[in-house]
């Protein structure tokens, strides 16, 4: 019954998604670096209101180098294609969730990134204290799950929390 449901939520989650194809002719990317932060907007003077966003800053501490999503808003089915965006645009720093929350749409962005999609991979980070997973490798250390996501620590199954990974497109 758990795999029945997790393949609806997949089909749902790829059945709903844009991609560049998608987009009208006269959308824009618009990126706005900032240095130690940066947010990605997806537009176009056709629509009445943004159709995505997202806002990310360099992790304060190890966490591989990683980008944290700080933000994000979408129209529906634009999610992906702005969270592909910004981990296109940081390359092998990689991106992962806000440490603070995160929503069940975005989790599901996240859990598909993890399980269906071979051009992205995840990197395992470490938690930032005992039980350690690399104890050798402080550059991996990071505050794993969001505080919002109580039943990661509950579960003390750090390794298995697809919150707890880096993701990053594969060199082609």
């Amino acid at each position: 019954m758990k795999q029945l449901r997790r393949y609806i939520r997949q089909i749902l989650l790829t059945e709903g998604m844009k991609t560049v194809n998608d987009l009208p002719e006269d959308a824009y990317v618009w990126i706005m670096d900032k240095g130690s932060r940066f947010h990605v907007i997806v537009d176009t003077p056709s629509w009445s209101r943004k159709s995505a966003s997202l806002s990310l800053r360099k992790a304060p501490h190890g966490c591989s180098g990683a980008w944290e999503v700080v933000s994000a808003n979408a129209s529906e089915g634009w999610g992906p294609l702005v969270y592909d965006i910004a981990m296109e645009y940081v390359g092998n720093e990689g991106i992962m969730c806000d440490r603070s929350s995160v929503s069940p749409d975005a989790a599901r962005v996240w859990d598909f990134y993890l399980n269906s999609r071979s051009d992205v991979k995840a990197v395992q980070l470490d938690y930032n204290r005992e039980p350690f997973i690399t104890p050798e490798d402080e550059t991996d250390d990071c505050l794993i799950c969001p505080i919002s996501a109580l039943s990661c620590f509950q579960s003390r199954n750090f390794a298995q929390a697809v919150l707890n990974r880096n993701f990053l497109f594969l060199a082609l």
